[in-house]
């Protein structure tokens, strides 16, 4: 489960590198303030904050009232975030079930 996490934090990191720098990105997420879940259902949960165009207090355990809820097995979420699977196909599939408004959603795949 190490590894799922050290993805996360590289993901993390990658987008808000990305936010700092894209002007696009920066007027998508402008008003944009959301509590994700990404829950592990062999493994921990991590949880982060999405505000002001930056992801924030990336931690791991369950949260109360997320805006967005991701739910995913270890294996899945790895392979996401080594771009091995397509978030589509995790979907389709019945690996990958997000819980969040179509906004939201749209929001989300410049994370993955």
């Amino acid at each position: 489960m190490q590894m799922v996490e050290e993805l996360l934090k590289q993901a993390v990191e990658k987008f808000n590198k990305k936010a700092s720098c894209d002007e696009k990105m920066k007027e998508q997420l402008k008003d944009i303030d959301r509590k994700v879940l990404i829950e592990i259902t062999n493994g921990p949960s991590y949880h982060f904050d999405l505000k002001e165009c930056y992801i924030t207090g990336f931690g791991q355990g369950m949260i109360d009232k997320p805006d967005v809820r991701i739910i995913t097995d270890a294996e899945t979420l790895t392979g996401l975030l080594k771009k091995e699977i397509r978030p589509m196909k995790a979907y389709a599939t019945g690996k990958l079930k997000i819980k969040a408004s179509l906004t939201d959603l749209l929001t989300l795949k410049n994370f993955f």
